[in-house]
């Protein structure tokens, strides 16, 4: 796992907050977990609770991608459509280093394009687990930041209480062994 705390058994060691503070009463797993009670009616009007600190290097490789897990818990009442944004964004690091790319889920592919990606949250008051495969990484060397956002719930925020992350992996997998 690129990251070294995602269980949050450290608190908030390795991770930046914003409008988010670390749970110790519920977790998905361990003793721990992000928790953040910001919400809006539309997915375009969240903004970014949390985002590793610690940077975590990657290079290209045709043989080898990375699997985002996060774990998610939504605590509503409400039908309305409802789930949280995420981005995957990499920094190209050496000299002469300009390039900036983002996962883009639908197209599964790197681009150019600032994009940050929508989970819909289907289940109220229970943990999913969401995977979300990358593809092999571009060209180059880069630096790698995983973003989470805030959660959204449409046309009212009625009924909406927190929303948990928590067990959050960025693990490669060899194409070549079919294994993590």
């Amino acid at each position: 796992n690129r990251f070294d705390n995602g269980h949050f058994e450290h608190a908030a060691t390795g991770w930046t907050l914003t409008n988010a503070t670390i749970d110790s009463t519920f977790s998905f797993k361990g003793d721990r977990s992000v928790k953040t009670t910001t919400v809006s009616t539309t997915a375009s009007a969240t903004s970014v609770i949390l985002v590793n600190s610690i940077v975590s290097s990657v290079s290209s490789n045709t043989g080898q991608a990375d699997t985002l897990t996060i774990n998610a818990y939504m605590e509503s009442t409400s039908s309305n459509t409802r789930g949280f944004r995420w981005q995957v964004k990499l920094v190209e690091t050496g000299p002469g280093a300009t390039q900036t790319k983002y996962w883009n889920h639908s197209s599964t592919s790197w681009t150019d394009t600032d994009t940050k990606n929508e989970q819909e949250v289907d289940t109220n008051n229970r943990w999913k687990s969401y995977k979300f495969d990358l593809s092999s990484y571009p060209s180059g060397n880069w630096n790698i930041f995983v973003y989470l956002y805030s959660a959204y719930q449409t046309t009212s925020t009625s009924g909406f209480t927190a929303l948990f992350f928590d067990s959050l992996a960025l693990e490669y997998f060899n194409f070549d062994s079919n294994s993590f």
